[in-house]
């Protein structure tokens, strides 16, 4: 089937075929040092903020910068319904308050730390209940204990917003530490001698697994050693870890980030979400056309140069950086000429509106699909509409049902738009959606959240013998140029007088075929050891400071 686009130039219109069209990406004079997360760059400070241009196709990096934004108010909604109960959802407020209950009043005898545990988290997460005095001791101590190791107890990410959100960050990174064997038996003995308990506590764990991923390590109720009461998430890159250096030394210069792809690209980690998959496995699975775009189907229609490829592999490392965080708590022409008159011909450029990436924004589509399949399992459909995304400022308007509902659309006709202009044919529910990317497209520079500071940090792991933790950190942007040329160029099929002018001419004059270059933003993304973490405004503070890449990492500790 024919792919048919119109350029306008001149009184003329060009009817062109994009059909068999193939677009040479590049960008040349790549530095490595940008690429290979080492601190010996040097140049103009890196930007802040998301740069957004006048003109040019909007760049992949705007679009997952949406996302993220989009996901940190979402999951910060989620979090404070989660807690307090929201339509069929009880709550964890309520769930830990029961407990407390049923562990000091009707169950004499019960293991004090178990008891502690609770009354613990209650205080972390400002759940109002009556400590007893015999318990009072131990519960300030326990508390004082985990606020002491901020690898565990600093809050992170959309968590430094306010308040409510701080104390659900601690009160849940409490929960997920190891349990000693009685305790955990009285817990879970608790769970089962208070009424409702038991349900409430698998609904959280089934969001937990959903929203982010499966549980790392045990549960209350299963069989084996170092349970936990919310075990924390798994996730590709802490498992690689752990499969490589559990028992074992950390080398020097080993990089997480980088062996993650390597180990994808050879196959021997497939990103693809399973059954029991999570969205952050969604999140990922959606990042891996830029890792890999030899797999995916537009590669018939891209020719992609080194260059270019660097710059998909940075656009990876930065955006799983981000949406990491965002889970933090749980985890170019023809030559020719024309024989006829000699008359200017027209120039045709492949004209881009959206960096020719389908499959990501396709899968990021998929992911929200999912979400909200998750949410309205937990919550209920009705209450979906009734709760609303957090930002920094406040509360999103529309209900969070509404603007899922809005963020799947927009990837979708995201992709649909990218299929076109590659020449591939999207299906009629796909160009149906094109409207809405290129109506927010028009308006972009009005949409807040693509241009927030996204710089921050977030802990992979601790490394015992070095006595500090790996981080990912963002530390902002700078722009690179990709030339987009034709490889192959689309069909002629007409040159006619524009209806707009009326012109005539016998002859009409000569098509020719130019390249376009374009701006992107590309995230400036490393892996570090530090010796503390920084949440965002202590981060963007040392960012602001030190400026460029080197500076910044040279200064860190």
């Amino acid at each position: 089937m024919s792919i048919l686009r119109e350029v306008q130039a001149d009184g003329w219109c060009v009817r062109l075929d994009l059909s068999g069209q193939m677009l040479r990406l590049d960008i040349p004079d790549v530095d490595d040092d940008w690429h290979d997360g080492s601190s010996k760059s040097t140049g103009p400070p890196l930007l802040p903020a998301l740069p957004l241009t006048s003109d040019g196709p909007v760049s992949a990096a705007t679009l997952l910068m949406k996302a993220k934004q989009f996901d940190d108010g979402l999951c910060a909604a989620v979090e404070l319904a989660a807690q307090q109960g929201t339509g069929r959802f009880a709550g964890k407020a309520s769930l830990l308050r029961s407990l407390a209950s049923t562990l000091t009043t009707h169950s004499p005898g019960t293991d004090l730390a178990a008891a502690a545990t609770i009354y613990a988290a209650c205080e972390l997460g400002g759940v109002p209940v009556l400590c007893p005095a015999d318990l009072g001791e131990t519960v300030r101590k326990v508390v004082d204990d985990f606020l002491r190791d901020e690898t565990l107890s600093k809050p992170l990410g959309f968590y430094t917003w306010n308040d409510q959100l701080r104390t659900i960050f601690r009160q849940d990174r409490f929960l997920q530490q190891p349990l000693d064997a009685r305790s955990a038996d009285a817990l879970a003995r608790a769970l089962e001698q208070t009424r409702g308990a038991s349900n409430a506590y698998e609904a959280c764990l089934r969001l937990n697994a959903r929203l982010t991923n499966p549980p790392a390590t045990l549960g209350l109720r299963d069989a084996g050693d170092d349970r936990a009461f919310f075990p924390a998430s798994r996730s590709h890159e802490v498992q690689l870890l752990e499969r490589l250096f559990a028992d074992r030394p950390i080398p020097d210069g080993f990089d997480l980030m980088g062996e993650l792809i390597r180990r994808v690209r050879s196959g021997k980690i497939n990103l693809m979400p399973k059954e029991r998959s999570g969205w952050y496995d969604h999140q990922t699975w959606a990042l891996e056309p830029l890792i890999v775009p030899d797999r995916r189907p537009e590669i018939d229609r891209l020719d992609l140069s080194r260059g270019y490829r660097r710059h998909l592999e940075d656009l990876f490392r930065g955006t799983l950086a981000l949406t990491r965080e965002t889970h933090a708590k749980q985890a170019g022409g023809g030559r020719g000429g024309y024989a006829g008159p000699r008359q200017r011909p027209i120039w045709v450029n492949p004209g881009l509106t959206i960096e020719p990436l389908p499959s990501l924004y396709a899968r990021y589509a998929g992911g929200y699909r999912f979400v909200r399949s998750v949410l309205e399992e937990a919550f209920g459909a009705d209450a979906l509409h009734k709760m609303h995304r957090l930002t920094p400022e406040a509360a999103s308007t529309p209900g969070l049902a509404e603007e899922l509902a809005w963020m799947e659309t927009l990837f979708i006709g995201a992709a649909a738009t990218a299929n076109r202009e590659l020449g591939m044919q999207p299906s009629d529910a796909e160009e149906a959606t094109a409207c809405c990317f290129l109506a927010w497209r028009a308006a972009l520079g009005k949409d807040r959240d693509v241009s927030r500071d996204a710089r921050m940090m977030v802990p992979v792991f601790y490394d015992v013998q070095r006595k500090k933790t790996k981080v990912w950190a963002f530390l902002g942007w700078r722009t690179t140029t990709v030339d987009v040329e034709y490889r192959v160029p689309p069909t002629v099929l007409a040159v006619e007088p524009s209806q707009a002018t009326g012109q005539a001419s016998t002859h009409p004059p000569p098509v020719r075929f130019s390249d376009a270059h374009y701006e992107l933003a590309v995230p400036v993304m490393t892996e570090v050891y530090v010796e503390r973490l920084l949440d965002r405004d202590e981060f963007r503070r040392h960012c602001n400071r030190f400026g460029t890449k080197d500076a910044i990492l040279a200064n860190l500790r």
